[in-house]
């Protein structure tokens, strides 16, 4: 019994010491965090124009006292002409967003993404995230 506990410890040790090469750091590296930030600040996304690529993931962060959304959903906006998203993507919104919380979105069909802030779409507060291929 002993003998077959030292040799089953003996594989274990020995596929546990197994490396598939260069492929080892791939799997050991942390998560990559979004393509692109953009600020919210009182009255505009910062920079109001970001692109992407398929996959990537962007995080909207609010740095202010007053409460944004990121919004292309047109059924909740005033003015429909505001927001868009190409065909085959969902419309999304972050629901409010506080002072220091942030909302991220990956992206997964390519083309144009226009969105406002619900509180401030009558000023103008909106943005753009181009998705390419």
């Amino acid at each position: 019994m002993e003998a077959w506990r030292a040799a089953a410890l003996a594989v274990l040790l020995g596929v546990a010491a197994c490396g598939t090469g260069a492929d080892d750091s791939a799997v050991m590296m942390a998560p990559m965090g979004p393509a692109a930030v953009v600020e919210m600040n009182q009255a505009a996304f910062v920079p109001a124009t970001v692109t992407v690529r398929v996959g990537d993931t962007v995080e909207w962060r609010n740095g202010t006292y007053n409460t944004h959304t990121v919004t292309t959903d047109p059924g909740m906006v005033r003015n429909r002409a505001n927001v868009s998203v190409p065909g085959g993507a969902q419309v999304f919104n972050s629901g409010d967003l506080n002072r220091g919380q942030s909302y991220s979105r990956t992206f997964t069909v390519a083309g144009v993404y226009r969105y406002v802030s619900l509180s401030n779409e009558n000023s103008g507060m909106a943005g753009t995230v181009i998705v390419t291929e």
